[in-house]
C-alpha cells in the first residue's frame, strides 16, 4: 500500500534513473491533532496553538534538535543565549554533513530517514526529544513505525519505497497505542550495531513489538544521554516525569467511562509512566545534590 501523496512505484523510480538506498525510515503521526484542528473552528486561541505546534516540527527546527541540545541556564543573558544558539546551529550543520538525516514534513506527520548507523541512532534520540517536547508543550502524543528497507528520499521532494510503505503501515495498522514501533527486521539490525548498549533503555518490549514510548524516552534521556548528565536538565526531566503521570490522569478523567477508542490509549501510556516512576523512585529518579 502506498500513501496517495507519494504513490510512485519501483518501476517508475527505475525509469527516472533514481537508485534506492537501504535506509532506516520512521513515519511519525501526531495523535489528537485532527481533533485540535476541528475544535479550533470554535476557539480562536487554538488556531495560534496549532500554528505554534506546526512551526515547532518544521524540518529546520527538527534538524537542529537532532544534534545536541541547549541547556538554557537561568543566569544566561539574552546575548549569551544568542551566541550559544548560533554555535549550536553551526555544530548541527557540521554533524548533519557527517551523519545526514533527511526529513519530510506534511501536516501533522513527519518522516525521518537515515543511512549511516550513527545517524540512525541520532534519529531515535530525536524521536525521544520530539515525544517529550510535544507532550510538554502541547499535550499531544506521537505514534509511529520504523522500518529498514529500500527508500528514495529527496530533500524538499518525493519520498517513496518499501521502507516508507512499511513504516506507514506499522503506524496506521499496528502501533495502536501512543508509541513508535519497530518491525522485526529493523530491530534485529539495530540490536547488532555498537550503539545498542548505550541506547538499550530507549527500547520498550511491549510483548507484541519493540517500541519507543514516552516513558522509555524519559528513561533513556535521564540515564544514558548528555541531557540527563547535566544537573539542571536532569532536575527538569525528573519534574516532567512526575508531572506527566498527573497530567495523564487528568486527561483520562475527561473521557466518558464507556469510551473504548481514545481513552485506552492514555490509560496504556499512563501505565508505562507509572511503572517508570515505581522502578525509579529510589534510584534514577533521585535528584542530584
Amino acid at each position: 500500500m502506498l500513501i496517495p501523496a507519494y504513490g510512485i512505484t519501483s518501476k517508475m523510480a527505475d525509469i527516472c534513473g533514481m537508485e534506492y538506498k537501504i535506509k532506516q525510515t520512521a513515519f511519525l503521526d501526531i495523535l489528537g491533532f485532527g481533533d485540535l484542528v476541528m475544535r479550533s473552528a470554535e476557539d480562536p486561541k487554538l488556531t495560534q496553538q496549532i500554528f505554534d505546534f506546526l512551526s515547532s516540527i518544521d524540518p529546520n527546527k527538527v534538524h537542529s534538535d537532532a544534534y545536541g541540545f541547549i541547556n538554557k541556564a537561568k543566569e544566561m543573558t539574552s546575548e549569551e543565549l544568542a551566541n550559544v544558539e548560533k554555535m549550536h546551529l553551526q555544530v548541527a550543520e557540521a554533524f548533519g554533513q557527517k551523519w545526514p538525516i533527511d526529513i519530510a514534513y506534511f501536516s501533522d506527520s513527519l518522516v525521518l530517514s537515515a543511512e549511516d548507523s550513527v545517524a540512525c541512532y541520532i534519529v531515535l534520540e530525536l524521536i525521544c526529544k520530539l515525544m517529550i517536547r510535544i507532550w510538554n508543550d502541547y499535550g499531544l502524543l506521537i505514534r509511529g513505525g520504523i522500518s529498514i528497507d529500500k527508500l528514495v528520499h529527496i530533500s524538499n521532494g518525493p519520498i517513496f519505497g518499501p521502507a516508507m510503505n512499511a513504516a506507514y503501515f506499522l503506524e496506521s495498522k499496528h502501533a495502536k497505542h501512543p508509541r513508535v514501533i519497530f518491525d522485526a527486521k529493523a530491530f534485529a539490525i539495530l540490536k547488532n550495531v555498537p550503539d545498542y548498549n548505550q541506547m538499550k533503555l530507549l527500547f520498550s518490549d511491549d510483548g507484541d513489538y519493540q517500541s519507543i514510548t514516552l516513558a522509555s524516552a524519559y528513561e533513556h534521556l535521564l540515564n544514558t544521554s548528555l541531557i540527563g548528565a547535566h544537573p539542571t536538565s536532569r532536575n527538569q526531566l525528573i519534574t516532567e516525569i512526575l508531572a506527566t503521570s498527573k497530567k495523564l490522569e487528568k486527561k483520562i478523567a475527561e473521557f466518558p467511562p464507556d469510551d473504548d477508542k481514545v481513552k485506552p490509549k492514555y490509560v496504556w501510556i499512563k501505565e508505562k509512566v507509572d511503572d517508570l516512576i515505581a522502578r525509579g523512585k529510589d534510584s534514577f529518579l533521585t535528584r542530584p545534590l
